[in-house]
């Protein structure tokens, strides 16, 4: 699912969330996961990162609806993440996962601090990571579902293929 997706730039959205170098102001709120570090290898950064994305969803305060959109992503984008850290076991519920209470106080603690436009943060615990990553693929495939649908033509032999593949893929989530 995640190659065929990422062939076709469907495996993310909003990446102004996400800015290569940029530290967030409140990072010393994920000096808490600094323990967890050693074994659970990135989830420091990971913090850092979420942070700064909801700074930049602050930031779009103005913008109503891509306000929304963007915090509403924030959490799906996060579970893909912690999936990616190596030694995370993907079949257990969040609660389980030894970091994940920790994360979750250190994004609140930020949240806190964000005066304006801040995220209404809900996170799913008793729930399996997998689970949870295949609701991220959902929720990109139904907000890009109109792009998709526009994309697929005939006479792009080559695109359409790679659109067969991820709807494929896609499908093969929920069999």
């Amino acid at each position: 699912q995640e190659k065929s997706a990422k062939a076709l730039n469907l495996n993310t959205l909003y990446e102004a969330l996400f800015p290569e170098k940029e530290k967030s102001k409140f990072d010393e709120q994920c000096k808490l996961l600094d323990n967890h570090n050693k074994t659970y290898v990135g989830v420091r950064e990971l913090c850092s990162k979420f942070a700064r994305a909801l700074e930049k969803a602050a930031e779009l305060k103005d913008k109503k609806e891509e306000h929304k959109n963007s915090c509403n992503y924030l959490h799906y984008w996060l579970y893909d993440e912690i999936g990616r850290i190596k030694t995370v076991d993907r079949s257990k519920k969040m609660d389980s996962i030894p970091f994940f209470n920790v994360l979750i106080d250190a994004v609140n603690k930020v949240n806190e601090q964000i005066k304006v436009g801040k995220c209404t943060l809900t996170f799913d615990k008793n729930v399996t990571l997998d689970e949870l990553v295949k609701r991220k693929i959902s929720y990109i495939y139904f907000k890009k579902y109109n792009d998709i649908k526009g994309n697929i033509k005939p006479e792009k032999k080559d695109e359409c293929s790679k659109y067969f593949t991820y709807l494929t893929n896609f499908k093969s989530l929920y069999d």
